[in-house]
């Protein structure tokens, strides 16, 4: 029955089948009955340990050929139909992407099968370990911004504190030289209250930021613009740089909002560090939000220079930085693309305009 089958396959479809014995992966074919009539010699290898054809080839193969039987319905004449599978073989299972094609003789009648089994398991392994290693790059670039943040509250609450400082010794001075005066008293203790109360909200602003987050909400973009200008406003006053926050945009997003923070936050600190390598009479940076079809637009824009050319190419590459500071790891720009493309299912992109350079993040909305 079998050779039957064979010499009628090889009758109707010589022409489709005289690279068989070519295929670089393993190729079966298998009669309508799901009987093994031919293998290649990378189907041999892979299953039967080289051994040439034999009687008992359908007992040896690891899988029983009825379990194609449900995909084969799916199979059509226009095109094979491909799917993957798990198959256990040698005490371990391997991922094969499998494609199945119809055999018909002149009459348009089904009498077997070609099966393409390639075994893809090491491609997806290779695919996990580069998705590990975005994501400790992810962390390494969390970690290198916990230095840069601890280094901000530092700065932010400097102020603060030298005015709490300076309140209460003006009070104990007044008190030991019995020069107490309540409004003065009054003046000082409603300072300490302000600036205790800037000192609670700068810790809110950090510690959210670095608060694991599970679930995606719903937020527009204006929300997370406002949130980073709050963290890095001290450090963009004191270099005197103006930040304008432009929000043309009615749609919401569903996502993590502290990545896309993360990515905004990486994009400022970025042009905060080019102003201080340069003199520019009046520093700005504009952030704005814009609707289009189907997602939003945010664009970040300072006039701190713009990129050089010989980094347009390389700028989203991993370790790609000028920066001395810690939080110039060069991951930066490389984790805010991961960030983007593969979190949020957005674009990101840069260009040099009106003498800077402008970051422009595409969205889809909800």
């Amino acid at each position: 029955m079998r050779a039957e089958h064979k010499e009628k396959i090889y009758n109707e479809c010589s022409a489709y089948l005289v690279a068989f014995e070519h295929f670089t992966c393993a190729a079966l074919i298998i009669s309508k009955e799901l009987m093994l009539v031919d293998y290649n010699q990378s189907a041999a290898n892979l299953f039967f340990d080289g051994m040439s054809f034999g009687k008992n080839a359908n007992k040896l193969l690891p899988f029983e050929l009825a379990w194609i039987e449900h995909e084969i319905q799916n199979t059509t004449d226009d095109a094979p139909y491909e799917f993957t599978h798990l198959i256990a073989q040698e005490h371990k299972e391997l991922l094969f992407n499998i494609k199945i094609k119809t055999l018909k003789d002149l009459q348009k009648e089904l009498f077997g099968y070609v099966i393409l089994l390639n075994d893809i398991s090491e491609v997806e392994l290779a695919k996990e370990k580069y998705k590990d290693a975005q994501e400790v790059m992810i962390a390494q670039s969390r970690h290198a911004a916990i230095g840069e943040m601890i280094a901000m509250i530092a700065h932010h609450w400097r102020q603060p504190l030298g005015v709490i400082s300076m309140g209460v010794n003006n009070m104990l001075v007044d008190l030991e030289l019995g020069d107490f005066d309540k409004e003065s008293t009054q003046t000082h203790l409603q300072e300490i209250l302000e600036q205790s109360e800037y000192l609670s909200n700068t810790i809110n602003d950090f510690s959210n930021f670095f608060k694991p987050q599970k679930e995606k909400q719903k937020i527009k973009v204006v929300q997370i613009m406002q949130e980073a200008h709050s963290i890095l406003a001290t450090d963009l006053q004191k270099n005197g740089i103006e930040v304008h926050i432009i929000d043309h945009s009615q749609k919401h997003l569903m996502l993590h909002a502290k990545e896309l923070l993360q990515v905004v936050l990486n994009i400022l600190t970025n042009s905060d560090e080019a102003f201080n390598k340069q003199e520019r009479s009046k520093k700005e940076i504009t952030l704005m939000a814009q609707d289009k079809e189907s997602s939003v637009l945010l664009s970040i824009c300072d006039n701190a220079g713009g990129i050089p050319a010989e980094m347009h190419t390389r700028l989203f590459d991993p370790y790609i930085s000028s920066k001395e500071t810690l939080i110039g790891t060069g991951l930066g720009l490389y984790v805010s693309k991961i960030i983007v493309q593969k979190h949020l299912r957005g674009k990101i992109w840069f260009e040099n305009k009106n003498g800077g350079v402008c970051f422009y993040i595409d969205l889809p909305a909800t």
